[in-house]
């Protein structure tokens, strides 16, 4: 099931390759100020961008999200296979998409029967 939905969103003329980069941290010991490093972990997905009315609905009930929306930020939400993912999406996560930097808030996996099919993805531009 998740290759069908892979192959779906790379064929219906909507989805998009999207990068996903994972950060690890440094915090200075002297002055506590944090830096990011180089990233430690890269995956690649093919994904669909949900409309903002759908993405909201979806994440309606998480405060964190809603609070980026109702701030007028620019917000997207996406549909990301599983398949091709070396890692689950996770917040602070980075997404490189449509020539924007962008940070993951929030990520609900689709799985049925315990394998994740498809990862719904809200994003806030960096």
């Amino acid at each position: 099931m998740a290759a069908t939905a892979k192959r779906l969103m790379g064929a219906t003329g909507y989805g998009q390759t999207v990068t996903f980069y994972r950060y690890t941290p440094t915090v200075s010991s002297t002055g506590g100020g944090v830096t990011k490093n180089a990233a430690t972990s890269t995956s690649t997905a093919n994904a669909v961008q949900v409309p903002i009315a759908a993405g909201a609905k979806e994440w309606g009930q998480d405060k964190r999200v809603m609070a980026e929306v109702l701030a007028s930020r620019e917000v997207r939400f996406l549909k990301v296979s599983a398949s091709s993912m070396t890692f689950e999406p996770a917040p602070f996560d980075e997404v490189s998409l449509a020539g924007f930097t962008w940070r993951v808030l929030g990520v609900t996996a689709i799985n049925p029967a315990g394998t994740a099919l498809v990862y719904s993805v809200a994003l806030v531009k960096l």
